[in-house]
């Protein structure tokens, strides 16, 4: 059986682009609380948001451990 290789370029972007998904959802995250703080804070919503936020950053850490 004559198995076909993925090229190189396409295994980095394989890799590399649901890292640089991962950041930008962070950075969104960080965005909407920081543009939103007192609405959020007024609500009672922003321990929430800010659980969310260490939440995502950490998920994000252990896939890249593994």
């Amino acid at each position: 059986m004559n198995q076909q290789k993925m090229p190189p370029a396409l295994l980095r972007l394989i890799v590399i682009f649901p890292n640089v998904l991962s950041y930008l959802l962070l950075f969104g995250l960080i965005m909407f609380v920081i543009t939103n703080y007192e609405t959020l804070k007024a609500t009672n919503n922003l321990t929430v948001w800010i659980i969310l936020s260490s939440w995502h950053q950490l998920l994000h850490i252990r896939l890249l451990v593994l």
